[in-house]
């Protein structure tokens, strides 16, 4: 017979996981979410627990994303049908080469 700790650890450990599963999925909504024509210019590269991580191509479009997060964050929930995220961190690209690909 299994402890009820035991199982409520197990429980914790299978939310997680679907949390995990879910934001992962949720990165596919970012153009959608975004919108063109910022979309060709940054990406969702991750998260960490609640935040959506971004990464942009310009100085310009970071400060962009910056400035619409609340929005954009509302608009990501949304789309996925559960409170998933709670912010956005959004850095520059360090590599001239992926700076090049997004425009």
């Amino acid at each position: 017979m299994r402890k009820v700790a035991d199982i409520l650890q197990s429980m914790n450990a299978e939310r997680d996981f679907s949390e995990a599963y879910h934001r992962s999925r949720a990165i596919a909504l970012w153009s959608e979410v975004v919108g063109s024509p910022l979309s060709g210019l940054c990406s969702a590269s991750g998260f960490d627990e609640d935040v959506l991580l971004v990464v942009a191509s310009h100085p310009a479009v970071c400060m962009e994303i910056r400035s619409r997060s609340s929005a954009l964050v509302r608009r990501m929930n949304e789309l996925a049908g559960r409170a998933l995220f709670r912010r956005i961190v959004v850095k520059l690209s360090q590599s001239p080469h992926e700076r090049l690909e997004k425009v």
